[in-house]
């Protein structure tokens, strides 16, 4: 691949952002992706990732359930231009090390515009082999409405749409999903 062919890619690729389904919810009902103010060692900004485990490993984390938002890069830095930057919380301002972050440290507007799928993690831990895990669906119904979510959980369970996961959930509590 040529160089240039691969700042092309690499500027296209989709980004991630790992975070709560607390927080997934708020971002989506006020439609604004809000900068850190520092307090978090988020160093007042909003950052992405370029590698999916990065982001997996900060929605995983994560109680009820974790949530990682897939991003269009490139409409996203069509809007924002040089907002949105190369980071890496190891060593700054930058490309080439492995988190492969961007960042922002602007308020992003009309955020749902960059979303291309929102993908939903549950939690396995204490949860007995061939058990779905629960959450109240309708405490985020901003997420689980989301058109393109997917709700993901490990054990080979995943791969339900969001929707297909509450109406299950509503329709057998606690119950066996194999």
């Amino acid at each position: 691949m040529r160089a240039r062919e691969f700042i092309i890619e690499s500027k296209s690729a989709d980004l991630y952002h790992g975070t709560s389904i607390e927080s997934a919810e708020e971002i989506l009902d006020s439609n604004i992706m809000i900068t850190g103010d520092g307090s978090q060692g988020d160093e007042g900004q909003v950052s992405f990732s370029r590698d999916f485990s990065i982001a997996w490993q900060f929605a995983n984390s994560h109680e009820p359930a974790g949530v990682i938002f897939v991003i269009d890069q490139l409409k996203l830095s069509q809007t924002l231009g040089k907002k949105l930057y190369p980071f890496d919380y190891l060593g700054g301002i930058g490309r080439g090390t492995p988190e492969a972050e961007e960042a922002s440290r602007v308020n992003i507007p009309n955020f749902k515009r960059y979303i291309k799928q929102i993908i939903i993690l549950l939690p396995t831990y204490g949860v007995e082999p061939g058990e779905m895990p629960e959450i109240d669906v309708d405490e985020y119904p901003n997420v689980f409405n989301w058109p393109n979510a997917v709700v993901s959980v490990d054990r080979g369970i995943g791969g339900l749409s969001a929707r297909q996961y509450a109406r299950y959930i509503k329709q057998y509590p606690a119950s066996d999903f194999g």
